[in-house]
């Protein structure tokens, strides 16, 4: 069943409005050339809504350098920080909107970043705008009004020449609705591509007895502008580091109340003792080592990763063997990054 929204005129009166769907790919691959802004930069990104300068329609793509086109992409835009952004127009009552679509759009990305050079794509954007196309770079890039033009120009060119190198684009797939195969698919591909942001954009068209409205939405934005971040590395201590902070290296401890404090109570009495200092210094294997240990009367667990929570693990063992020795044979066996 079509959607309905209704539009109050002036007099108080509701006109309704009923989605269609556009009539040709053609009709939409034009509203898109000629306002861009339909592609909601606001939604894509709220705290810096991107704007866009269409380049060119039908940019060819080759499969090779130095050799013909083999695609063309309905779209070729840019954002305000020189990010090429791939645009295909789709109707949904297309079959290829669910499958094909993702097999064009990979093959766009794959072979423009290698085949597309970025002086192809500024002769693009020149011959689109002509004479004009210096001041429309320089009004988009919002750069002061004494800016130099030339020099305006050259950064935002060098900078496309950065992302295109860097394999930083965007792939834009627009149609009148999307298909739940396909909202599956751009989030997949925005969990295992982090410099490539993938999105659908779904434009309704609503139409009445004398308006039309168009309703964009944005669909995987929360995938793409807020990636899981990835695994990050402990900074290696130098020793002096790690007999200066006992007491940072104890609260690797998850221990609590009285084992917690005789954790670091512990930890500073073996950070200071020379035999500590000794053992410490002598040849450790390479690598990081996870071991748990359970607590007298409790649960929790303690960690020791890195030398810091190798200090722990040895006070720990301290703190309840009362036994400078015996921490000492622990520390001989533990490895840390």
């Amino acid at each position: 069943m079509a959607e309905r929204i209704y539009v109050m005129n002036e007099g108080g009166s509701l006109e309704p409005l009923t989605e269609k769907s556009s009539d040709t790919e053609d009709i939409l691959q034009r509203l898109i050339a000629d306002y861009p802004e339909l592609l909601d930069g606001e939604q894509i990104r709220p705290r810096d809504p991107r704007r866009w300068l269409v380049v060119t329609r039908e940019k060819g793509i080759a499969d090779a350098p130095d050799s013909g086109n083999r695609w063309s992409v309905d779209h070729l835009m840019v954002d305000q920080d020189a990010v090429p952004t791939f645009v295909e127009v789709k109707r949904s009552s297309n079959s290829e909107i669910r499958r094909s679509v993702v097999g064009q759009m990979l093959d766009y990305a794959a072979h423009a970043t290698e085949t597309m050079g970025v002086a192809e794509i500024r002769r693009d954007f020149e011959a689109k705008y002509g004479d004009n196309a210096e001041d429309v770079l320089h009004d988009f890039s919002q750069s002061g009004a004494d800016g130099d033009p030339d020099a305006i120009a050259d950064a935002f060119w060098d900078l496309l020449a950065t992302n295109l190198a860097a394999k930083r684009v965007r792939l834009l797939f627009v149609a009148d609705r999307i298909p739940d195969e396909l909202v599956r698919v751009v989030e997949f591909l925005n969990e295992q591509m982090p410099r490539i942001e993938v999105l659908a954009v779904q434009i309704k068209h609503f139409q009445g007895a004398t308006l039309r409205t168009l309703v964009p939405l944005v669909i995987g934005r929360t995938a793409a502008v807020e990636p899981k971040p990835g695994p990050t590395r402990r900074a290696r201590l130098t020793m002096e580091q790690f007999y200066e902070k006992p007491a940072a290296a104890s609260r690797e401890c998850t221990a609590d109340g009285a084992e917690q404090n005789s954790c670091h109570r512990a930890a500073q009495r073996l950070s200071q003792d020379p035999r500590t200092r000794q053992s410490l210094h002598q040849p450790r294997a390479s690598g990081a080592l996870e071991k748990s240990s359970s607590m007298s009367g409790t649960n929790e667990r303690c960690r020791f990763i890195s030398a810091q929570t190798v200090a722990c693990g040895i006070a720990w063992r301290l703190s309840t063997s009362r036994s400078i020795s015996s921490a000492l044979a622990i520390s001989r066996m533990l490895t840390y990054s």
